[in-house]
């Protein structure tokens, strides 16, 4: 018998094949690189763009943006009504005013760069009383809206019908430069009231000053003679006085 017997051949590629199996096989991992490739350039274009929204969610809110926006001043007094600072200014700025006054030999007017709000002067009188002015331009609000206000300083409601009889009892004072000024006391509305507020009010011109004492009423009794002396000085600048600060 005879027997059979099995010879494994090796198996060989022709080396035309083997190039191209390996060509193949190169072409493909090329393949692989240039997708990965493509995908890590992605990546980074999106990982760019969330960067991006994130810085700006972190800018402030505030606009970038400036406007200049020019306030005129409203013009206060000076020593004689000269040279008062702006007013709620903290420079100290000086502004030339239109009037003159004299100052009661028993008042101390305070530096006019101190000043606070909108007070163009203020005088210390003793006994913790102030007297302060204040220049506005037209009629500073108007005169019953200016009443209302100081009233309600003192906790007083005034009707318009109250408002309107309190106007009859203003004093009436003619000062130098030929002005009127209308005196207000506020004990009108209380005669027994521990506190008050004397307070003139003067147009000047195209402005209006409002000069107000505010305080203990038994100690404004002892200064409202001054206060009328200080109204009554009010006049228009001397020549020799304008353009000076």
């Amino acid at each position: 018998m005879h027997e059979k017997t099995h010879i494994k051949v090796p198996q060989v590629i022709p080396a035309p094949c083997q190039v191209a199996l390996e060509g193949g096989f190169c072409l493909h991992r090329v393949n692989i690189l240039h997708r990965a490739h493509r995908v890590k350039s992605k990546f980074l274009t999106v990982l760019s763009l969330i960067s991006f929204v994130v810085l700006l969610g972190c800018q402030d809110s505030e606009p970038t943006h400036y406007v200049e926006r020019k306030i005129a001043a409203k013009t206060p007094q000076a020593s004689s009504l000269m040279g008062a600072m702006k007013p709620g200014s903290s420079s100290g700025q000086l502004v030339q005013l239109p009037f003159e006054y004299l100052t009661p030999n028993n008042w101390k007017e305070l530096d006019p760069t101190q000043n606070k709000g909108m007070r163009a002067r203020t005088f210390d009188l003793g006994d913790s009383l102030e007297c302060t002015f204040v220049l506005l331009g037209g009629l500073g609000g108007g005169l019953e809206q200016n009443l209302m206000r100081w009233a309600k300083q003192l906790g007083l409601n005034p009707t318009q019908q109250d408002l309107s009889v309190f106007r009859s009892t203003a004093k009436v004072l003619e000062t130098s430069g030929d002005w009127k000024a209308e005196l207000f006391d506020f004990r009108s509305f209380d005669k027994a009231a521990k506190e008050t507020i004397l307070a003139a009010i003067l147009p000047v011109g195209n402005q209006t000053v409002f000069v107000k004492i505010q305080g203990q009423s038994s100690l404004i009794d002892k200064q409202e003679s001054s206060l009328i002396q200080l109204i009554k000085s009010m006049k228009p600048l001397t020549p020799s006085k304008r353009g000076k600060e």
